[in-house]
């Protein structure tokens, strides 16, 4: 199987809704011929002032772009995902959209029940691309900001 020249993936994640300075987003594009990108949202943006986002490149070789591509379509992502009509309220939730050469699939944040477990593979299979020392190094310095008693300053 060969990946499609076009073959993107954005994976974005919420922490819930949570007051400041508790609440961070992060995402995961992933564009054709480029690398990876593991993006770290203190706060809320575009409620709270002065928020920047963490950004940092990561590697991601041909060989796992093909594999994230053949998960992904073993998983069944080309296909119209519905999203649940009466999703909860309040909690964490993560979404995912994908171009391969059959079109655009969104994955929803609360899909229909029986298209929960393979949501969750789909989202762990983007999500084990970022290195985890990348991720703890984000997750150490939001917790620095999150416990700090100096006005918020991102």
């Amino acid at each position: 199987m060969a990946i499609p020249k076009n073959f993107s993936v954005v994976y974005e994640s919420r922490n819930g809704t949570v007051p400041p300075p508790h609440h961070y987003e992060t995402a995961i594009p992933l564009e054709p011929g480029k690398p990876g990108v593991y993006e770290f949202r203190p706060g809320y943006p575009g409620m709270e002032a002065g928020i920047r986002v963490w950004k940092s490149a990561f590697p991601v070789s041909d060989a796992q772009r093909l594999i994230l591509y053949e998960k992904l379509v073993k998983l069944g992502i080309e296909r119209v995902w519905k999203a649940d009509p009466h999703p909860p309220v309040g909690g964490g939730s993560r979404n995912l959209t994908v171009v391969t050469a059959k079109g655009k699939f969104v994955v929803p944040a609360f899909p229909l029940g029986s298209d929960r477990a393979r949501s969750e593979k789909l989202l762990g299979a983007v999500e084990a691309l970022v290195p985890r020392k990348l991720e703890a190094e984000f997750r150490q310095r939001f917790a620095a900001l999150e416990n700090s008693k100096k006005p918020r300053a991102f």
